[in-house]
């Protein structure tokens, strides 16, 4: 990531560029198109720190919850420029309904012996594991399915706000990929030039979230804001479940939608029939990838 001389932007004080940056992020991506100076200062790891978002959730996060967390925050992705544009609308209308995490690969531990290892992010229960997570009421297939690294580091923004309700798995899909039409209508206008998926259609950027980034998100967020916005209880069956779109194949080869939710006494992580219940919820999450 480029460095970038801050006294550059003339006889403003370096102490206060984070609020003059703050104000004018939403716009930082434009500027950047047309301005040595200010792509510089966008692209710059400095610029990252100083205009962190508070409900940021990322490896410094981690390492409040986990002493054993040894990477740094270099490591993970520039900070995407549409989060701040999303997090002034938010403020604007008084919202906190959101949260932004940093999903990786993978992390560097300390381990009993005071050796760094690497530790790859690919199974549920290793994720909630370095979260301090108990879970329970829990599908062991699913915590220990091991995954495909499929992406580089990102981060994602999740929308709390819990869609599909009363519809089956199919029909929340379908919902998915409408929020994904009204957030980007042009995507899908008939010559829109967009990577396409195997049925033609532009590849989603508003999804279902996945239980991985799920699985990270609620324990990151109940021991950093003390908050847990979607929770259930299954022994009064209050409360609502989060459908993903991570599916889990058992040894008889069914495809099963894993459910995630925060139940009284940790994390629990099962599977779903496809049926449709005024219980079982979604919420979206958005990637958002820099190079």
């Amino acid at each position: 990531m480029a460095e970038v001389n801050f006294s550059m932007f003339g006889t403003l004080p370096v102490d206060l560029l984070p609020y003059v940056f703050k104000q004018d992020t939403p716009e930082l991506l434009n500027k950047a198109l047309v301005c040595r100076l200010w792509k510089q200062a966008a692209y710059s790891r400095l610029l990252d720190e100083m205009i962190r978002p508070d409900r940021a959730m990322g490896i410094r996060e981690m390492k409040i919850i986990n002493g054993r967390i040894v990477s740094h925050e270099s490591e993970e992705a520039h900070m995407p420029f549409v989060v701040f544009k999303n997090i002034a609308e938010k403020e604007k209308a008084g919202l906190e309904n959101w949260w932004l995490i940093h999903k990786s690969n993978k992390v560097k531990v300390m381990n009993d012996d005071g050796k760094v290892e690497e530790v790859p992010l690919r199974k549920l229960r290793i994720i909630g594991n370095l979260c301090n997570t108990a879970f329970t009421d829990s599908w062991d297939l699913a915590l220990d399915d091991e995954r495909k690294e499929e992406e580089p580091s990102h981060w994602e923004w999740i929308e709390l706000n819990v869609l599909g309700l009363n519809e089956n798995y199919a029909q929340q899909l379908n919902t998915a990929r409408n929020e994904d039409k009204k957030a980007y209508p042009k995507r899908y206008e008939p010559d829109a030039k967009v990577s396409r998926d195997e049925k033609g259609e532009p590849k989603q950027i508003v999804q279902m979230a996945g239980a991985d980034v799920l699985v990270l998100a609620m324990p990151m967020a109940k021991a950093l804001f003390n908050e847990v916005p979607i929770s259930y209880d299954p022994a009064t069956w209050k409360g609502i479940l989060l459908r993903t779109k991570t599916i889990t194949i058992d040894k008889s080869a069914n495809k099963w939608p894993i459910v995630v939710s925060v139940a009284p006494s940790g994390l629990s992580v099962s599977h779903s029939y496809d049926y449709a219940s005024g219980r079982v919820g979604f919420v979206c999450a958005q990637k958002s990838f820099v190079t």
